[in-house]
């Protein structure tokens, strides 16, 4: 008997793996390199981006969050709704990754068939102003809206260098020929230069500020802050490390600087502005700091 008992038990499971295997599913497979990014130049500035990766949506239902590029298995066939939202390093930090609330999501249809791949590149636009304001400093006019201040011993200047200037493709009617470089020697030792306007904001909102840089020397961001009571103070918030690749080659990259969250912890705020300081590295021969596209994005 007990042999007979087997035999049935081991047909079952036969006939279980046999069904499974005939109701498997083959996925579609959907191929995103990376995300384009869109806007107006005169309105939102620059289109250059560090975008991480991308979160993805099939028919408004998520399916995952990836770095790109990306091939995404998707059980699904035909035409299909797949939706894409930016992600991007919060302050730099690649372990805090979150949606970039300034890109509104990406549409798409794209026609899935089983086994094979298709090739995706989403464009995420700048969000309008009608919920968002926008300030930028590009280098491309004749005054700066940065200012230096009294106790510095160097300037913030545009530089045309090709060998520094951070090369722009998102807007032909833009020449992108300049950049702004830190002025940084043995007798211009020290630059502190912060913006020529304040900015209000109100609680609990965002507040983002982009940045193109490239160093060899160590430099700062910091947020000055006004208050009811007519008190002036500097917060630090960021230092930025040298962009060296292994050649000991310099290289430009961009940061989404989040400082909301420290704005909101400011007591009877008034305004803010943005700031830059540095201090001449001695060990460095010829240092090198030099932005582009700064970009201040704050909600209405």
């Amino acid at each position: 008997m007990r042999k007979n008992y087997l035999g049935i038990a081991g047909f079952i499971f036969l006939f279980f793996v046999s069904s499974c295997k005939k109701e498997q599913v083959i996925p579609s497979y959907l191929y995103i390199p990376n995300l384009n990014t869109n806007g107006f130049y005169s309105i939102s500035g620059s289109d250059s981006s560090e975008i991480y990766g991308a979160k993805v949506f099939l028919n408004n239902q998520l399916i995952g969050v990836y770095q790109t590029p990306v091939e995404v298995p998707l059980f699904a066939e035909g035409e299909q709704t797949i939706k894409t939202i930016a992600v991007v390093k919060k302050n730099g930090f690649p372990n805090d990754l979150i949606p970039y609330p300034y890109f509104d999501f990406s549409t798409d249809i794209a026609l899935l068939e089983a086994d094979k791949t298709v090739d995706l590149t989403p464009t995420v636009d700048y969000l309008s102003t009608a919920t968002v304001d926008y300030w930028f400093e590009d280098f491309e006019n004749p005054t700066i809206k940065f200012v230096t201040t009294d106790n510095s011993t160097g300037e913030l200047v545009k530089t045309q260098n090709p060998e520094l200037v951070f090369f722009d493709d998102s807007n032909d009617d833009v020449a992108n020929s300049t950049s702004g470089q830190f002025e940084l020697n043995n007798d211009s030792a020290y630059i502190k230069s912060l913006t020529n306007e304040n900015f209000t904001y109100k609680k609990n909102t965002n507040v983002f500020v982009e940045i193109n840089y490239q160093n060899n020397q160590p430099f700062f961001f910091d947020i000055v802050v006004f208050n009811q009571l007519g008190q002036v103070e500097k917060i630090p918030f960021f230092q930025f490390k040298e962009t060296i690749n292994a050649e000991g080659e310099l290289y430009w990259n961009k940061i989404y600087l989040e400082i909301g969250s420290l704005l909101n912890t400011v007591d009877l705020l008034i305004s803010f502005e943005i700031c830059f300081e540095m201090q001449k590295d001695i060990t460095v021969a010829n240092s090198i700091v030099v932005i582009d596209n700064v970009k201040l994005i704050k909600d209405k």
